[in-house]
């Protein structure tokens, strides 16, 4: 390989803009290495904001889990009316009931 030819078009890219982008980077690297230090120094801070989240999103899937329950509910109701078997609807209803309390 010749020394002097540019690996990847390198000296293409003016000086000024390449010491912005390394900058940049090092900033990034920075922020993080901060937020490293600062989770290292409390850690509990954060694994109390981490269990509020999960409890967050046990509330939405306990909700989901209702209104997937009314929207079966709505379905088997519809199915009855259309098709005059009200003992399937009830049978489907009851399997998705048991489904969602497992």
């Amino acid at each position: 390989m010749n020394k002097q030819k540019p690996i990847f078009g390198l000296s293409k890219i003016p000086h000024n803009e390449y010491v912005k982008f390394l900058q940049m980077e090092l900033g990034k690297a920075y922020a993080y290495i901060c937020e490293l230090e600062e989770i290292a120094g409390n850690p509990q801070k954060y694994i109390a904001s981490y269990k509020g989240n999960i409890k967050g999103l046990t509330n939405k899937v306990e909700v989901l889990e209702k209104e997937l329950y009314e929207k079966n509910y709505e379905i088997a109701r519809l199915r009855d009316v259309l098709t005059g078997n009200s003992k399937e609807a009830l049978q489907s209803l009851t399997a998705t009931r048991t489904s969602l309390r497992v």
